[in-house]
């Protein structure tokens, strides 16, 4: 820290001009320098981060027809698109959306899809299971054996009131973990995978996030999943 003797023209100088802080005191103006820390990241924020940068840098390397099959895809989400310009902007955001899956899973990116490239399906849970040996079961999920995806749990205390701006806590992710025994419409978790969520009590209820591939190639991403977990 250290003391500022101003010229006639400056009266007063207060407030941060890049590193450097300037306030005043009793024994007049001051200075001190302020180190900039940028806000932690989680490893799991990180890399999402990441996979979408990537997905933006593929966006820049398509052809002009690919881009024009990308944005009459967006269509299908405002049919009655304005314009040409907002029907390829509103095509990057769904190629991004879309190669970032693949992409965090380890996978070539179709930039060509024969298949409308997304699907969403209905509500779905996930329960401890006490007559499946105690395992976690994800049920009316993404169905088929070949399936990629991840999943994150918001507490919700209060359901069904909840915050926006609790946490998401990344639970399971098949880029790291094995896949799930796949039965009828049913996944069967290894509860080992869900072990630290017992800190927040025995039985907890939880807002349930999950997104990922299935096995003809669409991407699926739900926010209004539930998880009951509870833990013997």
């Amino acid at each position: 820290m250290a003391k500022v003797i101003f010229s006639p023209l400056v009266a007063s100088l207060k407030g941060k001009l890049g590193p450097v802080v300037f306030q005043g005191g009793p024994g007049g103006a001051m200075l001190r320098t302020h180190e900039y820390r940028p806000p932690r990241k989680s490893p799991a924020l990180q890399e999402s981060q990441q996979d979408l940068g990537a997905a933006a840098a593929m966006w820049r390397e398509l052809s002009q027809t690919e881009r024009t099959l990308w944005a009459s895809i967006a269509r299908a989400y405002d049919p009655a698109g304005a314009g040409q310009g907002l029907a390829f902007a509103l095509g990057r955001r769904a190629f991004i959306r879309y190669a970032s899956q693949y992409i965090h899973f380890g996978r070539e990116v179709p930039t060509a899809p024969e298949l409308y490239p997304f699907y969403d399906y209905g509500r779905w849970e996930l329960t401890w299971d006490p007559d499946s040996e105690d395992w976690f079961v994800l049920w009316y999920g993404p169905g088929g054996a070949d399936v990629d995806f991840r999943i994150w749990l918001q507490e919700v205390p209060f359901y069904p009131q909840y915050s926006p701006r609790s946490p998401w806590l990344k639970a399971y992710d098949t880029k790291t973990e094995p896949r799930p025994t796949y039965k009828t419409w049913a996944w069967m978790l290894d509860p080992q995978y869900f072990a630290r969520f017992e800190q927040f009590g025995v039985d907890s209820i939880w807002r349930a996030r999950t997104s990922g591939i299935l096995q003809d190639g669409r991407v699926f991403s739900l926010d209004w999943g539930l998880a009951f977990l509870a833990f013997p």
